[in-house]
């Protein structure tokens, strides 16, 4: 199993909607494909819009970071800690990172897309 920072562009109480800071999942999973999956279940049971958003955000997940090996006895591929909302860390010289724009989009590895 690996750990994925699962990150989906801005969260629903932000006044800046996609453009504020973003929504985040902490998830075990064997796959960054299977990551993402988990995320996008996650993030379709939050609000995508409030009174206080001007835009909606988008219920699925925009990018995910390969955070390394899990070495927990645990198996199985789950959310582990989140959502939690703050400023997402793009840094992806170091970790390899798959992004897409629309759910229906195949997931790009970043380095490839940038």
């Amino acid at each position: 199993m690996k750990l994925y920072l699962a990150i989906r562009w801005g969260h629903a109480e932000s006044p800046d909607g996609p453009d504020g800071e973003d929504t985040q999942l902490l998830i075990r999973a064997p796959s960054f494909a299977e990551a993402g999956q988990i995320a996008d279940n996650a993030l379709s049971q939050l609000p995508v819009s409030s009174a206080l958003s001007a835009r909606a955000v988008q219920p699925f997940c925009h990018r995910i970071i390969e955070l390394g090996a899990d070495a927990s006895a645990g198996s199985d591929a789950q959310v582990l800690v989140g959502p939690w909302i703050g400023r997402a860390f793009f840094e992806t010289a170091s970790y390899r990172t798959w992004i897409r724009d629309a759910l229906s989009e195949q997931w790009q590895d970043a380095k490839l897309y940038y």
